[in-house]
């Protein structure tokens, strides 16, 4: 995660619903339980930007772009995230709530506590990034890249994990059991856990030698 020391630029409490604010460049601001609700943010850069319980319902993001910020406890409802990198920012406790994100790109970003009921995730990128006791009950992370991602003290009852890359992560044994995991990638140590979950005694290799 970057740094982001140095004063920001306070904006509290301030209403941005309905406003046009698309292909800015947002910098080192902090926002503090503002509405962005409908606007258009369609392109927005933001750096060293932090957003405090902010309400982005029905904002556009396509297309946005975000370095080293921090959505913290923000609420997105039907916001259309789509084309989007969040690239080492952190959305720590945000919630998502019925949002496209598809495609979508999450690079070294920490998600701890982030809420994602039943969000359609296929395909996804998260490359490096923490996921740490988020709930994922229901998502459909299909075909999702999760390599080295941080699952522990995640909610993964019927997570959908068919297809996707899960080599590196590091999961709860729980997970082996509560999501579906068909044509998942995973690496050896990983399969091991999976059989072990699922009740299996796995041995070494029994050699025959001849007489």
């Amino acid at each position: 995660m970057g740094s982001m020391a140095g004063e920001l630029l306070e904006i509290v409490g301030e209403d941005f619903s309905d406003a046009g604010l698309p292909r800015q460049t947002w910098s080192r601001q902090h926002y503090t339980e503002c509405s962005f609700r409908d606007a258009d943010l369609h392109g927005l850069r933001t750096e060293f930007t932090v957003f405090s319980g902010c309400d982005f319902t029905g904002a556009d993001l396509v297309d946005s772009h975000h370095f080293s910020s921090a959505f913290r406890s923000c609420m997105f409802t039907r916001t259309s995230l789509g084309h989007s990198r969040f690239r080492g920012t952190s959305l720590l406790g945000s919630v998502f709530v019925d949002c496209q994100f598809r495609p979508m790109l999450i690079d070294e970003a920490d998600l701890t506590l982030v809420s994602m009921v039943g969000a359609d995730l296929r395909g996804v990128d998260f490359i490096d990034s923490r996921l740490r006791d988020a709930n994922l009950v229901q998502a459909d992370m299909r075909g999702a890249n999760l390599r080295s991602v941080d699952l522990f003290g995640a909610r993964v009852e019927g997570l959908r994990l068919d297809g996707a890359d899960l080599r590196g992560a590091h999961v709860d044994p729980g997970l082996w059991k509560a999501a579906s995991l068909d044509g998942a990638h995973v690496e050896q140590t990983q399969a091991v856990a999976y059989a072990t979950a699922r009740g299996l005694v796995v041995e070494p290799a029994v050699t025959l030698s001849g007489r």
